[in-house]
């Protein structure tokens, strides 16, 4: 068995707070992960912290770019245990579509058709909720209750499986993620000088 994260997140920009008002969510922007350092998040967002276009396929991460500069937004990070060949699967198609990421583009009338409850499968096109459970689904890691363009970010605490990590701030669960690495290293030396 193997982890897959997501993590839940609401800034105070414009976009965050449109699919707020549409939405009443919690949290309204998902993100992708596959390693509990959480270095590489895999979304549909912005491309650039200030801006809200242009946007597509990113890979954020804590220590840079828009959560470094927002850092104290509330954030909210979910386990999700999968078997090997569904983490491994799911790592495939997110690696494949990074490779490719110039092709895909952020799907600004999903949000609209996903708030009508009306499904909308836009060719190369996702918003961040919608990427994620396309990845989810179609590598057998998590089956979708529905559609992946009807799915929004607060779904995924729904999911069977889901194991609540963190909730909190951005900045303050990077503080725990480097603590629990310097503790996991120095163990690791321990054990080595140990021998």
């Amino acid at each position: 068995m193997r982890s897959i994260y997501i993590l839940l997140t609401r800034s105070k920009t414009l976009a965050s707070r449109l699919v707020y008002l549409a939405t009443e969510a919690q949290y309204t922007h998902s993100s992708l992960a596959f390693e509990d350092d959480l270095n590489d998040l895999y979304s549909f967002g912005r491309k650039y912290p200030r801006l809200i276009l242009p946007a597509g396929l990113q890979v954020e991460s804590l220590r840079r770019g828009f959560f470094k500069t927002y850092n104290d937004i509330p954030c909210i990070l979910y386990e999700f245990r999968v078997e090997d060949a569904a983490y491994d699967a799911a790592r495939a198609i997110v690696n494949e579509m990074v490779s490719q990421a110039e092709r895909y583009s952020y799907n600004i009338f999903g949000l609209l058709s996903c708030k009508l409850g009306i499904v909308l499968d836009r060719r190369n096109k996702y918003f961040c909720s919608e990427f994620i459970a396309e990845v989810l689904d179609k590598s057998g890691a998590i089956k979708m209750p529905r559609a992946y363009s009807l799915m929004h970010p607060m779904d995924f605490t729904q999911l069977p499986g889901a194991i609540r990590l963190y909730e909190g701030n951005v900045g303050h669960l990077l503080e725990e993620i480097t603590a629990r690495m310097e503790q996991e290293q120095q163990c690791n030396e321990t054990a080595l000088a140990a021998f």
